[in-house]
């Protein structure tokens, strides 16, 4: 008697929703200039030399490691010891102040009371976006940090027979939808049809980055911040 193969797929949830971490749910230049101010404090290299760094990182637009750049730069200085310290330091001082963005914590209440999955799908080095989540109190989150900034080919990939599974470091949960929330026009190349949906969340009253710039696919809608994501669960 033949194997019968059962080729059911598992029941999948409705819509998962991910957020993007920089410049979305977090003020990352506030972290920045917060985790500069550390390491100034304790070290020799200069502010000028971090901030040309990230300069330089901004106009090709791609992210800046700051974490990995710092502990080079010590390892160079024969000072690499203090790095632990530099990070506590860090976490505490942006422990003390709230730099979410307008409307993060608002989202991310609304999901939890509207029991809905989400998660936080960010690109970077993973040593700087861990001391980042950490320092701002969203490490419990389940977080998926992308290999690449097309957020849209790296979902696309996990679509099986039309639903998609997603990774376990996102509960690995299957979805019949997925919906973005991230500022750059970049991390949306590739991205899904309907019925997945994506929010491109740009204000047009502060500068825009080059990573920031360009155009969406049909399903994504511009929104000028989290207050009209919100509006829309």
């Amino acid at each position: 008697m033949a194997l019968r193969v059962n080729r059911t797929l598992p029941s999948a949830v409705e819509v998962v929703y991910l957020l993007d971490f920089d410049r979305c749910l977090v003020d990352t230049e506030r972290l920045f200039g917060m985790f500069v101010e550390v390491v100034t404090q304790h070290t020799s290299i200069p502010i000028s030399e971090l901030e040309a760094a990230d300069r330089d990182m901004k106009r090709r637009g791609d992210s800046f490691d700051t974490a990995s750049f710092v502990r080079e730069r010590l390892l160079e200085l024969g000072d690499v010891i203090i790095w632990e310290k530099i990070v506590q330091e860090f976490i505490e001082k942006v422990g003390e102040t709230d730099v979410l963005m307008p409307g993060a914590r608002q989202l991310i209440d609304r999901l939890d009371s509207h029991q809905l999955h989400y998660g936080i799908l960010t690109y970077g080095n993973p040593l700087w976006q861990d001391i980042k989540l950490r320092a701002c109190g969203l490490s419990d989150i389940p977080t998926y940090i992308a290999p690449r900034k097309e957020k849209g080919l790296l979902i696309q990939s996990w679509l099986h027979s039309g639903v998609f599974l997603l990774p376990k470091e996102l509960t690995g949960v299957w979805a019949k939808a997925l919906i973005l929330v991230d500022d750059k026009a970049v991390s949306f190349d590739g991205f899904p049809s309907l019925p997945s949906r994506g929010f491109w969340v740009l204000d047009d009253t502060k500068p825009i980055l080059p990573s920031q710039q360009g155009g969406v696919p049909s399903n994504v809608e511009r929104v000028q911040n989290l207050t009209d994501v919100i509006n829309t669960i």
